[in-house]
């Protein structure tokens, strides 16, 4: 197979081409379970992320008060995939993913203020995994 890049002629053989889509399943594992090692590890400490987005809400006028809802979810167990849309729709929000959002950094000030780094980070994770997931 013959493949033009760049004004390049690039031959692929059969083997390389079995290479490649091996390469590219295996990296698809590797990423799938990232973010469900995320979700594993979150049910561990969900009583204190749940309590802590409660502050959260209760104390930035700019967060929305349905993601106080998200704690609630996240300690009953239940309806993973809603919180999983939740937390991806919070990381879209309040600019957890996206960094580049001026208007989001002083969001993310405030949250690392009133959290502190470990749930921040946390926060952060499980949008990035939420968002990887849908």
């Amino acid at each position: 197979m013959k493949i033009k890049k760049n004004g390049k002629i690039i031959r692929l053989t059969e083997s390389d081409l079995k290479k490649i889509v091996k390469r590219v399943l295996t990296e698809e594992k590797i990423n799938e379970q990232w973010y469900k090692d995320a979700w594993e590890s979150v049910k561990r400490d969900a009583k204190y992320i749940a309590k802590d987005i409660k502050k959260a809400v209760a104390e930035i006028p700019e967060i929305p008060s349905s993601f106080s809802k998200l704690g609630d979810y996240l300690t009953s167990g239940e309806n993973w995939e809603q919180v999983s849309r939740g937390f991806a729709e919070m990381g879209k929000t309040l600019g957890l993913v996206d960094e580049q959002d001026e208007k989001a950094g002083d969001l993310q000030a405030k949250l690392k203020k009133i959290l502190g780094n470990s749930t921040y980070e946390k926060l952060t994770t499980l949008a990035k995994a939420a968002m990887k997931g849908e």
